[in-house]
């Protein structure tokens, strides 16, 4: 059974042997995306159609944009080109790849593809959707690209004509399965977790794995918070603890990684500042939430929040008031308020 989560996909390819016609400023033959990722992802018939459709004339620039930076906020400096003549090979998709010859860096790159085309490759930054499927993650579909880059360290193939992530990473779901928690994503809110990518910890003993895994399970909670104003993440408390605090056999008396308490603290902060931005009906974005964890206190918080302009909440309704469990028939369950009661619930 599968799953289809629709995720970013970063990839870096390398060509093998590109043909170079300075005069008229093309690289015929590189490969734009590969079939198989080094990011451990395969992609299908399917998607690597929808791509090579999607490329056909994209720009091309130099460099991954900034985190700042959207696909549209591109330098004019940052231009290098642009994809022609795109087509699906037994490999992945190939193409053109037509260059301004009055570009600063098009002698570089131009001698670079003559003589060690694995010296820069094409990273392709784009939105698709992802099924595991037997421990493998497929991708079924690209719904969008928003840039193709020139790069060093490319990730699905091996030099010019998708980069390489340095950090060794896997999908959460994958992580669980290391850390004998195979259980642990089962739940309905939480199935679209499974492919979230996440780093690897250094070591892969069983207690540095499992607080990895509650370290970014907890991240995805926040995300869902920000993204879906109605969840709520004591609902998934049961369930998480029915199978968090099962110690494995081989674990049972592991040590905890001594940074875990501040790291739950900080996401616990984090979690009540997007309730209060969520409440007073502001934006919440990354630097506004590193700006709140670092106030001392929440008094501060809402006064800085009130700082800042209200977004428009016409798209959104909430309702005003939700009857008393009691009135509803159902039996008050005493749950955990917050992340440090959830944690502490679980020793």
């Amino acid at each position: 059974m599968s799953n289809v989560t629709q995720c970013d996909l970063k990839e870096v390819t390398f060509s093998e042997a590109p043909v170079v016609d300075r005069d008229q400023g093309v690289i015929r033959g590189v490969k734009i995306l590969g079939r198989h990722s080094k990011n451990n992802r395969v992609y299908s018939d399917a998607a690597l159609n929808q791509a090579a459709y999607l490329y056909e004339g994209l720009a091309v620039n130099l460099d991954h944009p900034l985190r700042s930076q959207t696909a549209g906020d591109r330098l004019v400096a940052d231009g290098f080109g642009w994809l022609t003549s795109v087509g699906v090979r037994e490999s992945g998709v190939f193409g053109d790849l037509h260059f301004l010859r009055s570009h600063p860096q098009a002698p570089m790159i131009a001698e670079a593809a003559e003589r060690n085309p694995r010296r820069f490759g094409l990273s392709h930054n784009a939105v698709g959707r992802v099924a595991l499927r037997d421990g493998a993650a497929i991708v079924e579909a690209i719904d969008r690209v928003h840039s193709v880059d020139v790069v060093q360290n490319p990730a699905t193939c091996l030099g010019l004509f998708e980069s390489e992530n340095p950090t060794m990473t896997t999908t959460l779901h994958e992580l669980c399965e290391r850390a004998l928690l195979p259980a642990l994503l089962d739940h309905p809110s939480l199935t679209g977790l499974r492919l979230r990518a996440v780093p690897l910890p250094e070591t892969l003993d069983n207690s540095s794995l499992r607080s990895a895994v509650l370290t970014n399970l907890l991240r995805g909670v926040a995300d869902c918070t920000e993204s879906e104003p109605q969840f709520d993440p004591r609902a998934l408390f049961v369930h998480l603890q029915q199978h968090l605090t099962d110690e494995p056999p081989a674990a049972a008396h592991s040590p905890v990684e001594t940074d875990l308490p501040q790291r739950i603290t900080r996401l616990e902060t984090e979690l009540c500042c997007r309730g209060l931005l969520e409440a007073q009906h502001r934006h919440c974005d990354p630097e506004r939430l590193q700006a709140l964890v670092a106030l001392p206190d929440e008094a501060a918080r809402r006064a800085l929040i009130e700082s800042w302009p209200t977004r428009d909440s016409s798209l959104r309704t909430r309702p005003a008031s939700s009857p008393p469990l009691g009135d509803r028939g159902e039996s008050p369950l005493r749950l955990p308020e917050d992340v440090r009661g959830f944690v502490a619930a679980l020793r």
